[in-house]
């Protein structure tokens, strides 16, 4: 009996533990490609004494464009493993904090080349070239000035314009990787239409 005594009273001693009064969450970890739009999407409840705060906690250099918003966009990033960390203040004095990881997937940036004008003829068309682990792609947007590609997988694969009444052709440039990105590219040819030029020495 006087043990229990005694616990009763060391227990009574001990002051109770303080919950705390405001909560935040960073919002779901992701996975994006190298140049998909980041945005932090946090949340905060509860009774708050200061303002939120978003920080960078590891992964490669990146700016977060407003930190005192819930809502924030991420740039400059490059691929790596990003760790954001969202803090608020409560107003018991503690701090609320909850961190986001955020995977960025490397991937090469899509150039399907210059717009070009032109009568009907023949030539080559002039994207960039996937990187490692990368293919490409060409396909139509639309095909009204009667475009013809000759290797639908080269960046720089002979094309015609046949003779027609002429028109436009949008083509679009895609490049996949095997980590499951892509990125893509439109170029636009203006066929004049007619025949080709006679050409005498």
């Amino acid at each position: 009996m006087k043990k229990l005594l005694l616990i009763l009273f060391l227990i009574l001693l001990v002051p109770a533990a303080k919950a705390q009064n405001c909560t935040v969450n960073a919002g779901v970890d992701g996975t994006f490609c190298l140049y998909d739009s980041i945005r932090l999407n946090g949340f905060k409840a509860g009774l708050l004494s200061g303002s939120t705060r978003w920080s960078q906690v590891s992964g490669p250099s990146a700016i977060i464009s407003n930190p005192l918003s819930l809502s924030s966009s991420v740039r400059g990033v490059v691929p790596g493993v990003y760790v954001f960390n969202l803090r608020s203040r409560c107003a018991d004095g503690s701090n609320a904090n909850d961190q986001i990881t955020i995977t960025v997937l490397n991937t090469s940036k899509a150039n399907a080349g210059l717009d070009r004008v032109m009568c009907p003829s023949t030539g080559n068309l002039a994207a960039n070239i996937p990187g490692t682990g990368e293919t490409g792609s060409w396909s139509f947007v639309q095909n009204n000035g009667n475009f013809v590609i000759n290797n639908n997988a080269s960046p720089t694969s002979a094309f015609s314009t046949l003779n027609s009444n002429g028109g436009t052709s949008i083509l679009r440039w895609t490049i996949s990787n095997t980590n499951g990105c892509s990125s893509s590219d439109d170029v636009t040819f203006v066929n004049y239409g007619g025949v080709t030029p006679v050409r005498t020495q």
